[in-house]
């Protein structure tokens, strides 16, 4: 659902007691918060967070403006968190924690960012999703289920576009979630984000 709030009420006492604020801010909802830039947002939703009210927030970072920008094809830089995916079958402990980090990130709140190089860069095409072997050990969830988890919380996920040549993947082959990624982006990337790994 849809609402028009201006964003210094949800912030005020007052706004909580009321029918609207008790049935907004209540039953674990998942709200995201959008502005025109983003900044608005982020403080509405970093202080809900640390408030303990029982929703989960989020913001569209970057607001409005850079969402329509994302939607002509930029590429995300400076996200709040940046896992870097480089091995696939030859180390499944490495693949689980690193899709399982990611999603903690996002369940905390944070914007992510997954970038999958080499042979990592498999796990986001439709032919190995029909066709692997890939087991993870059993403390760790399949890893397409852990995957469709990262899409759901609009998670960033991006396929090193020299990896894929390597591999003779065609673009095409790629899940409709993730998009091809270009070298200097993924340099932007470890620059800007605020933390990143690579496993």
């Amino acid at each position: 659902n849809l609402r028009y709030i201006a964003m210094g009420r949800v912030l005020s006492s007052a706004f909580e007691r009321t029918d609207e604020g008790k049935a907004l801010l209540s039953n674990g909802r998942k709200l995201c918060f959008v502005c025109p830039r983003g900044g608005r947002a982020k403080i509405v939703a970093d202080s809900l967070m640390s408030a303990g009210v029982n929703v989960t927030p989020y913001y569209l970072k970057g607001g409005l403006l850079e969402f329509r920008e994302q939607q002509k094809g930029k590429v995300v830089t400076d996200d709040d968190f940046l896992m870097i995916l480089t091995i696939l079958e030859k180390d499944p402990e490495k693949v689980g924690l690193g899709l399982q980090l990611c999603l903690a990130a996002a369940n905390k709140g944070k914007t992510a960012t997954l970038v999958l190089m080499g042979e990592a860069t498999r796990l986001a095409t439709k032919s190995y999703a029909a066709n692997n072997k890939l087991e993870l050990p059993k403390v760790f969830k399949p890893w397409s289920e852990m995957l469709s988890a990262l899409i759901s919380k609009q998670v960033n996920i991006y396929c090193c576009t020299t990896c894929l040549k390597a591999r003779n993947t065609p673009t095409e082959d790629l899940i409709e979630q993730s998009k091809p990624v270009r070298g200097p982006d993924i340099i932007d990337m470890k620059e800007f984000c605020k933390m990143n790994m690579m496993l």
